[in-house]
């Protein structure tokens, strides 16, 4: 038997494998009402990530596609692809020149927003339909380990005000604060403000994290898009702070999914 046929028959076998290992996800999904089906709209939205499994990581959000989309159009939209047609679907033999080889195959997961995990796709990627603001990926995953995925972030830049926009270095008042907002299909009360950073050092005083969220939720901005505040130490801000612009970064996490905003404020009186 030669190499090509060997590899065709290993290709097979992997992707029966996988299918049969996914048909209990998807029946135990479609039973709790979680499976994707067909969007309704005209067009939708998605992210997709490629992961190479060296470190190398490929984001592309958002991407627009027309209703009925698969995971596989999706993936033809941003990659180079070879595959494979077999009775079970599409298989996926290269993405952008990187190959299957053995212990190392494509295979292709969807964030599990209710589990805030990644999961294996039940189905081949030509037969499962996106729905808007759907997070796909393909991962170059080692089958003999199946090391997890990293967590995605948020689609799409979050907003972020900080309030004051110019601050005084000898000033000596206790807050600086910061209003976010996320992208459509993201609430802000969903926010873990235990996660929240600044600079990615300065957590949000925990005064306002135990806040009740009903205090902590409005239209700061009255732009009609609910904004979440969350209040840091401002001499803790200020110690890392010299005069000029200054770009204050918030991150953190929402359902699992991390989120990043910055904002330019002014800084005087060194």
């Amino acid at each position: 038997m030669d190499s090509a046929t060997t590899s065709r028959g290993v290709m097979i076998l992997l992707l029966t494998s996988l299918l049969a290992l996914s048909s209990s996800i998807s029946l135990s999904k479609a039973e709790q009402g979680e499976l994707h089906v067909v969007a309704k709209n005209a067009s939708i939205s998605v992210s997709i990530l490629i992961d190479y499994g060296n470190g190398t990581i490929d984001w592309h959000d958002p991407l627009v596609l027309p209703d009925s989309s698969t995971v596989f159009n999706a993936t033809l939209a941003v990659a180079t692809v070879n595959y494979s047609h077999y009775p079970q679907g599409v298989f996926v033999d290269t993405i952008n020149d990187v190959w299957n080889t053995s212990p190392y195959y494509w295979t292709w997961w969807y964030w599990n927003f209710t589990e805030s995990t990644w999961s294996l796709g039940p189905i081949a990627s030509d037969r499962h339909f996106l729905t808007h603001l759907d997070i796909i990926a393909w991962h170059y995953v080692n089958t003999e380990t199946w090391l997890p995925l990293p967590h995605p972030p948020l689609p799409k830049a979050i907003v972020v005000d900080i309030d004051p926009d110019s601050l005084n270095l000898k000033s000596n008042g206790k807050w600086i604060t910061a209003y976010i907002e996320l992208p459509e299909g993201y609430n802000v009360s969903d926010i873990d403000r235990a996660t929240i950073l600044l600079n990615d050092t300065i957590p949000v005083d925990q005064f306002w994290v135990d806040k009740p969220l009903e205090s902590v939720i409005g239209d700061y901005d009255e732009d009609c898009i609910p904004d979440l505040m969350v209040k840091f130490n401002k001499q803790d801000l200020i110690a890392i702070l010299s005069s000029g612009e200054a770009i204050i970064t918030i991150t953190g996490d929402v359902n699992g999914i991390s989120f990043e905003g910055s904002d330019t404020i002014r800084v005087i009186g060194e």
